[in-house]
């Protein structure tokens, strides 16, 4: 099952462009990619322009081949341009109308991008439970089975009080307290394992996009950072028949290799030399010093240096911002004297300190420097 969302932006009049969104819509799935990809007005304007979306990816325009079956890696996916549907285009309606049961209908999350900033609404929360109520009433449900709900919107927060208000919902159900009590089984296991259960939640509301899990879900999230999941998985008990190979339950789970760039930035967890992994840039003044340059380079890398050569002949000045900027620990400057005398003007941008050295003497230093 999807999780749907809309994304809308507000316009100069006030109004609000909004287009459907099919997969994905919690705040760590679409709402991040909003938030990390689409942080300027024009861009968002642009995805909108499309029209209704299977997927947001990070890219609206592809580079090549894209089509709904065969989407281009990072590119979003349109109903219109993918897949050639008709009746997908934007709807531009005023901010109350957006936010209104109109278009509520199975929407869990609601995006506006105003004031350069994006904006969540949760569908319960927004239009609260009065109004999901009617939703429901509206969609064939009676209010006797509505009102069985109520304890599961108002859910106390803690685990045990959590299971507590499930173990009374779920009296009547032997399915259900065969689950409650495998979830008490879990929790009692963490807890001999010495699990610290500050750091586990039971969520009964939580959903996952993908339609294949029939049993437990699970998300894994990083504690102290603004990300959400950086994993996700479940139990599926017929997901290998589609492979040829029925009847072999599983429990599988993926991590999102973004998602722990993003958690490992934010917590500026990153080796201080990440950018750093060349150590000396070897730079020149004209062709003859590139051509002298390429021998130096040759015979660093033999000896298992990281080194590079600056790739056009430019001004020296040009060459070093590069290696400033790029955080690099050394230059070796590779002039008309370097060349006449077979050395290596070897310049530490930390200290400024630099010395004439053979290239083995060079090469040397370089590897204690490491």
């Amino acid at each position: 099952m999807a999780t749907r969302s809309r994304i809308g932006v507000m316009m100069d009049d006030s109004t609000i462009k909004h287009s459907y969104c099919h997969f994905d819509g919690y705040p760590h799935g679409v709402g991040h990619t909003l938030l990390k990809h689409y942080s300027d007005i024009e861009k968002v304007k642009e995805l909108l322009s499309f029209g209704d979306m299977s997927f947001l990816a990070p890219k609206v325009t592809p580079d090549g081949i894209h089509s709904f079956n065969n989407p281009e890696q990072d590119v979003t996916v349109f109903y219109g341009r993918d897949r050639a549907e008709t009746g997908v285009d934007s709807a531009t309606t005023s901010m109350d109308e957006y936010l209104s049961v109109k278009y509520s209908s199975c929407i869990d999350y609601k995006y506006v991008f105003s004031g350069g900033h994006w904006w969540v609404y949760d569908n319960l929360d927004k239009i609260g439970w009065e109004k999901v109520k009617e939703e429901l009433l509206q969609r064939g449900f009676g209010e006797a089975s509505i009102q069985k709900l109520l304890p599961l919107v108002s859910l106390a927060s803690g685990v045990k009080e959590r299971l507590s208000v499930l173990t009374q919902f779920l009296s009547q159900s032997p399915i259900g307290m065969q689950g409650v009590s495998e979830l008490e089984e879990v929790f009692r296991l963490l807890e001999q394992l010495g699990t610290n259960l500050d750091h586990v939640d039971f969520d009964p509301m939580l959903a996952r996009g993908l339609s294949y899990y029939t049993g437990a879900i699970f998300e894994v999230k990083v504690h102290g950072v603004s990300i959400g999941s950086v994993s996700g998985g479940g139990r599926y008990d017929n997901l290998t028949g589609v492979f040829g190979l029925p009847g072999v339950p599983g429990v599988g789970f993926s991590f999102g290799v973004d998602r722990l760039y993003d958690v490992l930035e934010e917590l500026n967890l990153f080796p201080v030399n990440r950018l750093a992994g060349t150590q000396v840039l070897l730079a020149h003044f004209d062709q003859a010093g590139f051509d002298y340059g390429l021998r130096c380079l040759t015979a660093m890398r033999d000896a298992g240096l990281k080194a590079e050569l600056y790739p056009e002949v430019t001004k020296l000045k040009k060459q070093l911002e590069y290696a400033s900027k790029k955080e690099l620990p050394f230059v070796g400057i590779c002039g008309d004297e370097e060349i006449a005398s077979g050395t290596l003007m070897l310049k530490n941008l930390a200290t400024g300190e630099q010395e004439a050295l053979s290239l083995t003497d060079a090469i040397a230093k370089l590897k204690s420097a490491q």
